[in-house]
């Protein structure tokens, strides 16, 4: 099989709740409109201002368990 190299760069923003990250990728997306946001998903539920599929992707505790315990997620 061929190796193929993709030009392609990823950035992590990670930090506690409340530092700013949602903040600092809206910045980013002004002056970066290419940039794609990767979705986590969680088992907490949306704050108001949130919309599930948009901001995080919400799932029940059993749900996130399950997919958790097959492989599903990369940590």
């Amino acid at each position: 099989m061929p190796h193929t190299t993709v030009d392609t760069i990823v950035y992590v923003i990670v930090g506690a709740s409340g530092s700013g990250k949602t903040t600092l990728y809206k910045e980013l997306m002004k002056l970066r409109p290419s940039f794609k946001r990767c979705l986590t998903e969680t088992t907490r539920s949306p704050r108001k201002s949130e919309i599930p599929g948009m901001d995080y992707i919400f799932r029940y505790p059993p749900d996130f368990e399950f997919k958790k315990l097959s492989g599903y997620y990369v940590e």
